[in-house]
């Protein structure tokens, strides 16, 4: 059986996850989408190895129960039965998971760690020598395009100079509607964007369906399948004195499921098909979940490797979507990139008081100028 509450701390993490990409500068009015599943197992495979107060830090921000080092197997036992249960066939949808670690030739990782991470999160270890060619860069997005069925191209832009390892999470989806939409009665329909308005194909449905009204928003449950009902798209849509944020600010992922029962009834649905994708640095709002020392220069993760400083640099999620008449489609990866904090910055300098500057030629040791600087 899957723990419930991994289920519920995933459901957390996914809406604090959604809620801090709302609220970045730059986003207003503009299309969101993550993948809380991808971004928590990639996530989960790095806390592995977390201890002290980052993996107190990435317990908080993932919505687990925090008990210390002593608590990661069966956070990671809860991990495994999740992946076991979603990779059953009765799903009556299409949902392939992968995960894998990337590590730099020459850098040696705790072997248990390593260990955990195929036993506990069945991951791919591969080894690869990061700084000769874009020969990894091009096998990492090779993995990722090949287990998202093609629908991301590339995770990495790049391999950062100091990277030493990935860890890496893919996701597709592909389900049918367990009663798909008539396209004989889609027509183009008046959207009221935040741009403005807009003419955009509309979906029609009638008949019973899961619905309920909680006040600020409707909502409807859209099953995927011919005989089962697991997996559903839930559209929320706020009342119209609300918006989306007002929403998704109350939220509550322990008891989204549970707050309030949705029962078949008849009624009327139009529904726009849509189709979005989403690029993230994730860092800013993991951060403010609460993994700050994850990516610092105190992070422990010796879990990890016993006798380096290794701390997260970056965290990187891609999203694409659609859903049209037929069902829907969504495919997710997550990369967490790795670097040793001594190949960081191990000083800063402010330069705000008088200084000196030299100009010199190194070669033959030619100084062409020098000067105090008292007042630039």
């Amino acid at each position: 059986m899957t723990s419930p509450r991994l289920l519920a701390s995933t459901a957390k993490f996914g809406f604090n996850l959604l809620r801090s990409e709302l609220s970045k500068q730059g986003n207003k009015d503009q299309n969101v989408i993550v993948s809380p599943l991808s971004a928590s197992l990639a996530l989960g495979m790095t806390a592995s190895g977390a201890r002290g107060l980052t993996l107190k830090g990435m317990n908080l921000a993932l919505g687990l129960p925090d008990g210390g080092a002593d608590n990661n197997g069966a956070n990671n036992n809860s991990y495994a039965n999740l992946l076991a249960a979603l990779k059953e066939q009765d799903l009556g949808v299409s949902l392939k998971l992968a995960n894998a670690l990337w590590v730099r030739q020459g850098v040696n990782f705790e072997e248990s760690f390593l260990v955990g991470a195929v036993d506990r999160f069945q991951a791919e270890v591969r080894h690869a020598n990061f700084g000769v060619s874009d020969l990894s860069l091009k096998a990492i997005n090779k993995w990722v395009k090949d287990n998202t069925e093609g629908k991301i191209e590339k995770i990495l832009e790049n391999i950062g100079p100091d990277a030493v390892m990935y860890l890496l999470n893919a996701l597709y989806f592909k389900g049918t509607w367990q009663t798909k939409f008539d396209k004989s009665l889609t027509k183009d329909e008046i959207f009221y964007a935040a741009a403005g308005e807009k003419k955009h194909p509309f979906m029609y449905r009638s008949g019973k369906m899961r619905y309920a009204n909680r006040g600020d928003y409707e909502i409807v449950a859209l099953p995927f399948g011919e005989t089962k009902e697991r997996v559903h798209l839930y559209v929320l849509l706020p009342v119209a004195d609300k918006s989306v944020s007002d929403v998704v600010e109350k939220l509550d992922g322990d008891r989204f499921f549970n707050q309030g029962i949705l029962l078949p009834c008849k009624g009327e649905l139009w529904l726009p098909r849509f189709k979005l994708e989403y690029n993230a640095n994730l860092n800013e709002s993991l951060q403010g979940l609460g993994m700050k020392e994850a990516f610092s220069g105190s992070a422990d993760f010796r879990g990890m490797k016993e006798n380096a400083k290794l701390c997260i640099s970056n965290v990187i999620q891609k999203v694409v979507c659609s859903f049209d008449e037929e069902g829907g489609e969504l495919a997710a990866a997550t990369a967490v990139e790795f670097s040793l904090t001594s190949a960081m910055m191990p000083w800063q300098m402010r330069v705000d008081r008088p200084f000196i500057a030299v100009l010199a030629d190194e070669d033959t040791g030619a100084v062409i100028g020098a000067g105090a600087v008292v007042n630039p």
